[in-house]
């Protein structure tokens, strides 16, 4: 036998019970009379003691709480990350007692119980990080005898944190003389003001801009965000660094390793490039005298990457411009791909033509 609570309306429950094999007994009970104590076992007879027999009756009272849950354990304040909270949700009455459950940023979380014999009651401990700004844990309780649930909500989280600064791509690589923009966006409470700063262009603009850039202008540019917070961290503040790489082409030169040249020696030269990338490749050697082309590259002794010149026994014949080439994929500004370098091989003649060539280079 099962009686339910009814809210309090004066409502009789008739039940019946076969008490012996040949008789049935009623029992009336009011629902204004019954409370939870009254849930025991009941004997059912009547004052016969020639009945010969009678049955023992389990009576269990259930009632809905009449309350809604509330939620204490977080008022609304500050919160930094890594703070802890324990919430805990509570609804007085009911039997039995109601079931709490608890979601937590839209997840399914694990509660606490921590009943008492008249109170329902979970608690879930929350630790703050940058998700939970503006999130709130819901305390959902359900009973038997509802025919919907009650939720309760938290204050919404109020989380100050340091901005999260992000400058995208780094490096970045530029050529030189185009023009290079990059946004800095800041996630933080409360919102930041950003700034970029380097050691020669502070701007408070949130746009890093470079107009016609410049190979010297190759450096870290820095993206800070500052927030003032009213709680004990004062200020908040991140920052990224963005690399910025001004790629060139190369200058090169033509170098003669001995300042003073006598005829019949061995002679070294070295194509020297610098730019950026520092990738080279050389494009070899090509001698020329009086604007005339006299060798090229196939006519001489190179190194493996064509980098190096040697010449041995020079004489007259040798004398003239020496010039090389190299590039590293960046052309000029007149869309020229190999740069070049020269250098002048003059020597301490024997000879009356080695003289007259030497008055010509």
């Amino acid at each position: 036998m099962t009686y339910q609570g009814s809210g309090g309306q004066d409502l009789y429950q008739r039940y019946t019970y076969n008490c012996t094999s040949n008789r049935s007994y009623n029992l009336y009970i009011s629902a204004t009379q019954i409370n939870s104590e009254d849930g025991s076992v009941w004997r059912c007879g009547d004052n016969d003691i020639n009945l010969g027999s009678s049955g023992d009756y389990t009576l269990i009272v259930t009632d809905p709480p009449t309350a809604d849950p509330v939620i204490s354990g977080y008022s609304g304040t500050t919160a930094y990350v890594g703070n802890t909270f324990t919430l805990t949700c509570t609804l007085d009455g009911g039997k039995p007692l109601a079931n709490l459950t608890w979601n937590c940023k839209g997840i399914n979380v694990h509660g606490v119980n921590a009943n008492t014999q008249t109170s329902a009651i979970s608690r879930y401990t929350v630790t703050i990080d940058t998700s939970y700004n503006g999130q709130t844990c819901t305390c959902t309780a359900s009973h038997l005898l509802w025919s919907k649930n009650k939720q309760v909500q938290s204050h919404p989280f109020v989380v100050h944190y340091n901005p999260v600064v992000t400058v995208g791509i780094s490096p970045a690589y530029i050529r030189e003389t185009d023009t290079f923009e990059r946004p800095c966006t800041a996630d933080g409470n409360p919102p930041p003001t950003i700034s970029w700063t380097s050691n020669t262009s502070p701007s408070n603009a949130s746009i890093f801009k470079l107009v016609t850039t410049m190979r010297n202008q190759t450096g870290d540019y820095t993206c800070r965000a500052q927030a003032q917070s009213k709680g004990p961290h004062g200020l908040l503040s991140g920052q990224a660094v963005l690399k910025v790489i001004v790629q060139f082409p190369p200058t090169v030169q033509a170098i003669l390793e001995q300042a003073s040249v006598i005829e019949g020696q061995t002679v070294y030269m070295y194509c020297l490039a610098r730019g950026v990338p520092d990738q080279y490749t050389y494009g070899g050697w090509v001698q020329e005298y009086m604007n005339t082309l006299i060798r090229s590259a196939n006519d001489f002794i190179l190194s493996k990457n064509q980098q190096n010149l040697t010449l041995s026994g020079v004489t007259h014949q040798d004398i003239g411009t020496y010039r090389c080439k190299a590039h590293n994929a960046i052309t000029d500004k007149y869309g020229s791909l190999y740069q070049h370098g020269t250098t002048n091989l003059v020597m301490n003649c024997k000879h009356l033509f080695c003289v007259y060539k030497l008055k010509n280079l």
